[in-house]
Formats: structure tokens, sequence, C-alpha cells
């Protein structure tokens, strides 16, 4: 009986114990999806950047090969006449 009589006088107390859990618990999800929600968006915007930042590259590589081209043509036509010019010497 004694027992009996201290459950409830407990109970009270732990029905307000495990109110306090349930909303620590929520709001503990709540964080969580959240911070799912931000990173997320951050890896999305990491691969922005990278794809970005990939993109200028690959324009700033093909700007110098076409510029090293050129470079080619143009010593490459200088340097056949001049060395025609040598052989016909």
């Amino acid at each position: 009986m004694e027992m009996m009589n201290q459950m409830m006088l407990e109970a009270p107390n732990l029905i307000d114990e495990n109110r306090k859990l349930k909303q620590k618990c929520r709001e503990y999800e709540k964080r969580k999806e959240e911070n799912d929600t931000k990173v997320t968006k951050l890896k999305k915007e990491s691969a922005d950047v990278k794809l970005n930042a990939s993109k200028g590259l690959l324009a700033e590589a093909t700007a110098l090969d076409l510029m090293e081209e050129k470079k080619v043509n143009i010593y490459g036509r200088s340097w056949r006449k001049h060395a025609n010019e040598i052989s016909k010497s």
C-alpha cells in the first residue's frame, strides 16, 4: 500500500518530466531538419561554385591554347620564311 501511495505522489512529476522531454525532443528534431536543409543548400552552393570555377578555368585554358596556337602560326611562318632564306643562300 505504501508503494502505491508513493507511486501516486510521483506520477504528476513523472508526467511533467515526460512532457518536458517530449518538447525537447521536438525542438531537437526541428533543429535537425533546419540543419539538414542548410547542409543541402550549402552543398548545392558549393557544387555551383566548383562548376563555375571549372567553367572559368576551362575558358581561360581554351583562351591560352588559342593564343599559343596563334603564336605558333605567326612564329612558325616567320621561322619557315627565315629557314627558306637561309637555305637559298
